[in-house]
């Protein structure tokens, strides 16, 4: 059963006496809206503690939202053990969920829901799909919607189909209760657009930006010791992937094509740095990669880096690769670039229409043209220059106070709407 605890963020949280205590508006924190009698917003913030991905994505949103004067006032729904922002109320979810599992046990699903229903909020709004459960109270209801990932490639997301049916419904009930369905680029939005059979401007976007620590770096002595830590040559080349290690990111492509890469003595010296967590449901995929690069000793597994030493990480690479079947974003790739690192991109991905000519792309069966792009590039230092040039001028104009500001408007939107979206009929195919 979910317990919850309300309090505003800050640098010590008392838990209420009371549930009326605990039902009761507290005081704003800095930055907080200073408006009398603001309008109460609730974000699902379940994914809050997760490193990347969704959890990337909520904490940078929601932490612009905070810096942005608003007549909003928000309440997080949060782990008992995220730390919270300063300026947002916070309801805690005690025990904390298992924020991974594509369905929650029916009590916690009818817990969440309770909890969701007393909040007292004007509207909801759900950074992704994963925690979704039914708002069952007079709100309106906003669901970000990242990709189609899990349905076009659902073995690669799902261990059982009992899984991938679960998540199905979760997706047509979060899909009929939106007032919008928002999405991060105008390529996932197409893709969304298709799978649910809605019209695209019945999607809104709400697009994403590398996060402030992913910036060029001078730091000689840093930089040194994180080639130290990843056991890398001073001198050597470095061809970096970071993020998730999951079937559909295409990573065996990369160890096939670094292996062919090995076979030629002009490049010797290159290192591959693949950065993520190899535990839980990664594990598999990791394994898959160390038998294709078995014998290799240029190829490095770091395990998962906190950001401050991921970007050190990103400086010192001298290539980025995001190889990945799908991405409805790509912003791994794009912290990359801010960085100032040339990047190779999967074209299935949002990075095209974000990045243009800022970095090179290839079709990610097409492992031919992954190698000519690596080998291209290792041996040109002009090009990659100018490709960190126009990356770093590409990522200059991307905030995330941008993306919080269209989310906005389409809280303004929702909040003065009384239907849904198409009544939100749509059907999946």
């Amino acid at each position: 059963m979910q317990d919850i605890t309300r309090n505003s963020a800050g640098p010590a949280e008392r838990h209420p006496r009371s549930l009326a205590e605990a039902l009761a508006p507290a005081p704003r924190g800095e930055g907080s809206n200073p408006s009398r009698h603001p309008i109460r917003v609730g974000i699902e913030a379940l994914a809050w503690n997760q490193k990347t991905g969704y959890g990337r994505y909520c904490r940078e949103i929601v932490s612009a939202l905070l810096r942005i004067p608003t007549r909003y006032s928000f309440t997080l729904l949060m782990e008992a053990d995220a730390i919270a922002p300063l300026g947002a109320e916070v309801i805690r979810v005690v025990p904390p969920p298992h924020a991974s599992a594509p369905m929650r046990t029916l009590p916690k699903l009818l817990g969440l829901t309770r909890t969701i229903a007393r909040a007292g909020v004007k509207l909801w709004f759900f950074p992704s799909p994963l925690n979704f459960v039914p708002v069952i109270a007079r709100a309106a209801v906003l669901v970000a919607v990242h990709d189609t990932i899990p349905w076009r490639y659902p073995k690669s997301i799902f261990p059982s189909y009992a899984q991938r049916i679960a998540w199905n419904i979760k997706l047509r009930l979060a899909v009929q209760q939106s007032s919008r369905l928002i999405t991060v680029s105008d390529h996932a939005c197409k893709s969304v657009a298709r799978h649910f059979r809605l019209p695209e401007n019945a999607i809104s976007i709400v697009g994403e930006a590398p996060a402030a620590v992913f910036r060029p770096l001078a730091d000689c002595a840093a930089l040194a010791a994180i080639s130290e830590r990843l056991a890398v040559p001073p001198q050597a080349r470095m061809i970096v992937y970071h993020g998730a290690f999951a079937p559909h990111k295409n990573l065996r492509a990369l160890a096939r094509v670094f292996v062919r890469l090995c076979r030629e003595p002009r490049f010797s010296d290159v290192y591959l740095v693949v950065v993520g967590s190899q535990s839980g449901p990664n594990r598999v995929e990791f394994q898959a990669l160390q038998a294709i690069c078995h014998g290799l000793d240029r190829v490095k597994f770091p395990g998962a880096l906190e950001d401050h030493d991921l970007a050190l990480a990103l400086n010192r690479a001298t290539l980025a690769v995001l190889p990945s079947l799908e991405e409805g974003f790509g912003l791994t790739g794009l912290e990359a670039v801010a960085c100032g690192t040339p990047l190779i991109a999967t074209r299935s991905s949002a990075l095209p229409e974000v990045l243009g000519d800022g970095a090179v792309y290839f079709e990610p069966q097409d492992e031919n043209t992954l190698y000519a792009h690596l080998t291209g590039l290792l041996a040109d230092s002009s090009r990659r220059q100018a490709l960190r040039e126009l990356g770093l001028e590409r990522t200059a104009s991307l905030s995330w106070e941008s993306g919080a500001k269209r989310l906005m408007e389409v809280f303004e939107s929702a909040l003065a709407r009384t239907g849904r979206v198409r009544g939100f009929q749509a059907r999946a195919r």
